[in-house]
């Protein structure tokens, strides 16, 4: 089930960002700079209000955008939480910047995290954007360490701003507006390249329970602005469905059983399956196969990986899922 893909996703290992607000932040130091000159920063979020004292040496990165950002504007976490879906608990497109030999990298949700291990490891900050169950927490982490979260909620907020509120608590407000940018241009890129993707509709779904798909239901969540990005929508057949509640991680989803599969009928469709025999069973089923999508070659079986990223992208995997559905989105519309 979503709520259960997502809770694991978005705080086992990290979550989110989405599609508006940034953290309010003020007395951003310059780009690259650690010198104690552009201290302190306040932070406004959603829970609160945190002043970061000094620049920070000792980084705790509890959501996916924390380590991504962190890591790609050359800053080393302390610890960090690890994805549950790779041997070595880095994310592919973190490879070769995060290396668990100098990152501890902590396993579970955030309510099963060893509180007293990360207060050893003396923090003098803890990101903790987009990271579901982090509101439970969120007092005993600021007893540790300031603690800056999201802003709007998990999942909610633009990746766009998270990146340049953690870049400039991290003091690399400038660098992190450059990176901004750079992501930005590979986006118009790869729409400009495949002109196809303007006004074609899109479907992700995870096979998660016998005879059901949960699909992202919401025009304007965090997926639904990437694929924006390109030029594409969700159809109004999966907009129109009952959604989940959920809270943090499984608001906005919606739950099609296997009679209803004509509803993902559309341009681009992408689904994952918690299992080898959950996406036996979805491939086998007629509805699935007449699919247009499906018989025209614009279908693609992702991976965990792969569909956590399309939840939580960040600055970081956003390059890194182009590359990876780029074959599929130039089918769309050629």
């Amino acid at each position: 089930m979503l709520r259960q893909t997502l809770a694991r996703t978005a705080a086992a290992l990290v979550a989110a960002a989405a599609l508006t607000a940034c953290s309010g932040v003020t007395d951003a130091p310059r780009e690259g700079t650690a010198a104690s000159a552009g201290y302190p920063v306040t932070v406004t979020h959603r829970l609160g209000t945190t002043v970061i004292p000094a620049a920070p040496t000792r980084v705790v990165a509890l959501g996916v955008p924390d380590l991504d950002v962190a890591a790609a504007l050359g800053v080393v976490p302390v610890a960090a939480l690890a994805s549950p879906y790779t041997a070595d608990g880095v994310w592919p497109w973190d490879a070769g910047k995060v290396d668990p030999a100098r990152t501890t990298l902590l396993t579970g949700t955030p309510g099963q995290l060893d509180l007293e291990k990360i207060a050893a490891l003396r923090p003098d900050l803890i990101l903790a954007h987009s990271t579901a169950g982090v509101d439970d927490i969120y007092p005993k982490l600021a007893e540790i360490a300031p603690t800056v979260v999201d802003s709007r909620g998990v999942l909610a907020d633009p990746w766009q701003d998270e990146t340049i509120a953690i870049g400039t608590a991290l003091g690399r407000a400038d660098q992190a507006r450059t990176l901004v940018a750079d992501v930005e241009r590979r986006l118009a890129d790869t729409a400009s390249a495949h002109p196809g993707l303007s006004g074609a509709g899109y479907v992700i779904g995870w096979a998660r329970e016998p005879g059901t798909v949960t699909v992202t239901g919401r025009p304007d969540d965090i997926t639904a602005a990437l694929f924006g990005a390109l030029g594409m929508h969700l159809p109004d057949s999966v907009t129109a469905l009952p959604r989940l509640g959920g809270g943090n991680s499984g608001a906005g989803a919606a739950v099609v059983p296997f009679e209803q599969l004509s509803m993902l009928d559309t341009d681009l469709l992408l689904v994952a399956a918690g299992s080898p025999e959950l996406g036996a069973q979805l491939a086998s089923n007629p509805l699935f196969t007449r699919l247009t999508a499906v018989r025209e070659g614009r279908y693609e079986s992702i991976d965990l990986t792969t569909v956590s990223a399309l939840r939580v992208p960040t600055a970081a995997n956003i390059p890194w899922l182009l590359d990876e559905l780029g074959p599929v989105l130039g089918k769309v519309g050629a």
